[in-house]
Formats: structure tokens, sequence, C-alpha cells
């Protein structure tokens, strides 16, 4: 499998590299996983759908409002837009590890088009 950086002007493609031999999580793992996943994935939704609509988390100070406002993937068209459920993101890839210590960490949340979900 192969993939694009667009951003990169020689227009090469990458190789995905992927490993012929499947990691195997075990059930209670990837119950806990799945709990965790829900709840990361609705509170990104929240925080986006905040942003977009009262923005508690700017007026609060939790957030400075420089960093958001001022990014160029904050879309002002979005401002006031009502989505259903309140879901902004469709499909998103978490990049997850297992420590040295045996638990689960998170590496980050890819909400645009995660690497690799046209192969799914």
């Amino acid at each position: 499998m192969t993939f694009n950086v667009y951003s990169d002007n020689q227009g090469i493609e990458r190789i995905l590299h992927l490993d012929i031999i499947p990691r195997i999580i075990s059930g209670s793992d990837w119950d806990f996983l799945e709990k965790g996943l829900k709840q990361r994935i609705y509170a990104l939704n929240l925080f986006i759908d905040d942003i977009y609509n009262e923005q508690k988390i700017l007026k609060d100070n939790i957030i400075p409002k420089e960093l958001v406002l001022s990014s160029a993937t904050f879309l002002k068209q979005c401002m006031g837009l009502k989505t259903p459920e309140k879901v902004w993101c469709h499909i998103t890839g978490t990049d997850l590890i297992r420590g040295g210590d045996g638990q689960f960490y998170v590496l980050e949340d890819n909400l645009r088009c995660p690497s690799g979900v046209s192969y799914m």
C-alpha cells in the first residue's frame, strides 16, 4: 500500500508499512479501549461544537482565544452551525501505543482524513 504526501512538491508516493502479523488485543483490553475511545471522540465533538457555538471554553479562559481563532484551520463560516447530534467528526483515526508499563496511550487524534481510511 502507498500514500501520497500532498504538501510534498516531489509528488512521490510513500510506502505505508504494515505488519504481516496483526496485533492481538484481548477482549477485555478492547472493551476498555472501546469505552475510552468513545468517550474521547464524544468529548472532541463537544469541544468542536463549543468552539463554533457558545465558546464557553474560550470565555472561561481554559484555552487562549487567540490560539483557536488565529488557527488556519478555524473556519469562521462554521460559527453558529448546528450539526445533527453535535457530530462534527464522522471519522477519527486515533493512534494508540502500548507503553512499557502495559498501558495504552493515545499519540494523536486525526480528525480530518486519517491516513489509511480509504483502505477500510
